[in-house]
């Protein structure tokens, strides 16, 4: 609990650990945060460490990991590349190939995760043309199928896996959600209407 006696979530406890070992982390996630909202992509703390995760462990629910001091090197430089490289990387390529301009347009900006932690894997290096088609793709289906505005950690966990030890993850990835309920879209399958008009035009051409 916080010194309001309001219980943490694992993110914000880890987070507190992260800043006993690393006290400047807390200011520089937000001064990325901050960068991050003026392109329309609005996130949170929390949205950091469940990254930071992702990046180091390929997990989304034993925030544990990230509670020892023995993470401070590698945690430095994940972010580093993080705040360099990939959060701009994917914050474009979402604008330019999802046109998703702004977070309130998606249900879950969660789903930006497995991405952020496939284009950190491959270590500065950009997705190739497939790759950004298939990652779209699934991309769309995730929020059609609202694949994490429930159980979060779990599924982030699987998804991570799929994304470390998968050749096609974006394939796998789509597999896992087929495998829950059919792919076959219609205008009424989601409340969202014109992000639905956009996903399903996107994926009938797919």
């Amino acid at each position: 609990m916080n010194a309001s006696g309001v219980a943490l979530t694992d993110a914000e406890l880890a987070l507190a650990q992260i800043s006993g070992y690393w006290p400047q982390a807390r200011d520089l996630f937000k001064a990325k945060l901050t960068e991050l909202e003026k392109n329309g992509f609005v996130l949170k703390l929390d949205f950091v460490v469940y990254v930071l995760l992702g990046c180091l462990h390929h997990m989304g629910s034993d925030m544990r990991k990230l509670h020892d001091a023995s993470n401070n090197d590698k945690l430095r430089e994940a972010w580093d590349r993080l705040d360099k490289q990939v959060l701009d990387y994917v914050a474009n390529l979402m604008r330019t190939n999802a046109y998703v301009y702004h977070t309130a347009e998606i249900n879950s900006p969660y789903a930006l995760v497995p991405i952020i932690v496939y284009c950190f894997d491959k270590n500065g290096k950009h997705l190739t043309d497939t790759e950004i088609r298939k990652m779209v793709k699934w991309f769309y289906y995730s929020q059609i199928r609202y694949r994490y505005v429930s159980q979060l950690p779990q599924k982030l966990d699987k998804d991570l896996r799929t994304v470390a030890e998968s050749t096609n993850p974006f394939d796998a990835l789509l597999q896992d959600i087929a495998e829950e309920r059919e792919l076959k879209i219609t205008l009424r399958s989601s409340p969202a209407v014109p992000f639905s008009i956009r996903c399903s035009a996107w994926c009938a051409g797919t």
